[in-house]
């Protein structure tokens, strides 16, 4: 019996190599059912619900009446962050945003008698112009539900265009609602802002444009709320570099495709591509203005030969050396929908906290965006508040331009001490669209503030000085030899317990940053050397919401002060 049982063992050993093999192998298997049940579950759209040949068909309905908006570089950002960074102005559209795109594209792909009854959508802001502009000028009649919250002059605006206004409901689920359920409006063809398949795929365009005029990009940082635009841009930029697939044959296809085929091979934009070019595609018609449309991003691309059975070659692209680019989702920590929805593995309710980026706001992404959005994009980030307004800041100032917090999201993330201020990005050529421009003025005064605090150049001051005649105009003296703006000034006697020949000081300054506000606190700490002890200079942001420097610290000399600013600055 011992005999048999040693002649067992190597066997045994063979299998239990085998198994701790094929562990990784079981456990990315075991992983990917769970994902497909849970996408099963929830009844979520296939990945490929959006494709390339809808962004195609979108760029030939819009181009006519969007407006092809510039993609400069910026030396002042680019110096900054490292990167070299190229701006997409969508704020410079008719309404201020990118939401044009979808919209148009919308309207355009209904039926005439849809376009008679016309349409309807649940909108606070962007969305809502674009459809109410795109109808007037398309000819079709224009139904808005807005909530109580949304801006007057948004409302204003889009009655100007000839919307149909109606406010309904305290926020924008309630006013959706409304939009859908209410027995008069049932006619109407409702418009998803970030959903629907034909505005995902308007949203697109923007893609090609951005490779058009950065043909050598390799980052793509764009803003996430609702993932229309991610999930657009993504699926163009990942499908029209000529990098996607080079030299190979086909690649055996998963999952189950709108039309009964199958789909491109997911991961991050590799896969068979030909269903693109051959006629069952439906680009018949447009497939030699295509093949120019390449051929501007780079000369050297051999688009693929259809065949005479509405196919192509299996050698899809010459070698190029353009890689592909790499697209990375920015969305507000205080409404982190799509990354609550990647955890789940299908879109559920974020919790959603007042935020700067209010055009971010969208507590649970489409199901449509983000099955397109899970498959080609490649990382997601969340910045923090005082990072969108210090970009609406950077943008006011260095490039002249007035941006919404949504649209200057993607920028957030790269400036320093952003979530993508590090060392893999620097150097590469980064496109950023600008999203909208649709910003209050009241509110534009109060982010940049908050932009000035988060740049150390707003701060407030609290010194105790003596209360006779003179004391404040010595701390004034002061302030002004070294270069502090005051901007606002007031003084405490009944919470100073101390001494009754002394005032507490509480000032805001404007400063010119982190080592002007520690040259500041020196020259204070050398005129009130008795007042050291109670001196703070508040408002240089850092993780925990506010650097202070103390006058002691001021006191210690030049080098713990440019400690502490480097440990702000970090």
């Amino acid at each position: 019996a011992l005999d048999s049982f040693a002649g067992l063992l190597p066997p045994l050993e063979t299998t239990a190599r085998t198994m701790r093999r094929l562990r990784p192998f079981l456990r990315d298997s075991s992983r990917r059912l769970r994902a497909f049940s849970s996408a099963a579950a929830h009844d979520l759209p296939a990945d490929d619900c959006v494709r390339f040949e809808d962004v195609v068909r979108a760029h030939h309905r819009i181009r006519s009446g969007i407006v092809r908006t510039e993609c400069r570089p910026s030396y002042h950002l680019s110096n900054m962050t490292g990167c070299s960074i190229h701006l997409k102005k969508e704020q410079s559209q008719v309404t201020g945003s990118f939401k044009e795109r979808g919209a148009r594209n919308a309207i355009m792909s209904l039926s005439e008698e849809q376009r008679r009854r016309g349409v309807i959508a649940a909108s606070a802001g962007n969305h809502a112009l674009a459809l109410a502009w795109h109808g007037s000028q398309l000819g079709v009649p224009v139904t808005v539900v807005m909530p109580t919250v949304a801006p007057m002059t948004k409302v204003q605006n889009c009655r100007l265009f000839g919307a149909n206004i109606i406010i309904h409901g305290d926020h924008i689920g309630e006013a959706k609602d409304y939009a859908l359920q209410d027995p008069a409006l049932q006619g109407l063809t409702y418009i998803n802002g970030y959903d629907d398949v034909e505005v995902i795929a308007g949203t697109g365009t923007l893609g090609i444009e951005m490779l058009e005029q950065v043909p050598d990009c390799e980052v793509l940082v764009v803003p996430i709320g609702g993932g229309g635009l991610i999930a657009g841009i993504a699926l163009a930029a990942k499908t029209l570099n000529p990098a996607v697939q080079v030299g190979a044959a086909t690649r055996p296809r998963r999952g189950k495709s709108r039309a009964g085929g199958g789909q491109a091979s997911g991961g991050g934009g590799g896969g068979d591509h030909s269903e693109l070019w051959g006629p069952a595609a439906g680009l018949q018609n447009s497939y030699d203005w295509w093949v120019s449309r390449l051929r501007t991003l780079d000369p050297s691309l051999r688009p693929p030969t259809p065949t005479a059975g509405g196919g192509c070659e299996q050698r899809l692209f010459t070698p190029l050396a353009v890689r592909r680019p790499q697209v990375v989702g920015v969305e507000p920590r205080r409404c982190a929908s799509y990354t609550a929805a990647l955890r789940a593995g299908h879109p559920v309710t974020a919790e959603v906290l007042p935020t700067l980026a209010d055009g971010l706001a969208v507590p649970q992404v489409g199901p449509h965006a983000f099955a397109v959005a899970r498959r080609w994009v490649d990382e997601v980030v969340r910045v923090e508040e005082k990072d969108v307004a210090l970009a609406v800041l950077r943008l006011v100032e260095g490039q002249k331009m007035v941006v919404e917090g949504g649209g200057a999201t993607g920028l957030a993330a790269l400036l320093p001490g952003g979530p993508l201020d590090r060392p893999d990005l620097k150097g590469k050529r980064v496109v950023v669209p600008l999203c909208g421009g649709n910003i209050d003025v009241n509110v534009l005064g109060r982010v940049i503030e908050r932009g000035l605090a988060a740049d150390g150049r707003l701060v407030r001051l609290t010194l105790r000085v003596s209360d006779r005649p003179g004391g404040i105009a010595e701390l004034t003296g002061v302030l002004a030899a070294a270069g502090a703006s005051v901007k606002d000034i007031f003084h405490e006697r009944a919470w100073l317990h101390t001494s009754v020949d002394q005032v507490t000081i509480k000032a805001v300054l404007e400063t010119l940053g982190p080592e002007h506000n520690a040259a500041i606190m020196r020259s204070l700490a050398d005129s009130f050397p008795a007042a050291v002890d109670t001196m703070r200079l508040e408002g240089t942001w850092t993780e925990d919401g506010a650097s202070n420097l103390s006058g002691r610290a001021a006191a210690l000399g030049d080098a713990f002060a440019q400690l502490h600013v480097r440990i702000s600055r970090k």
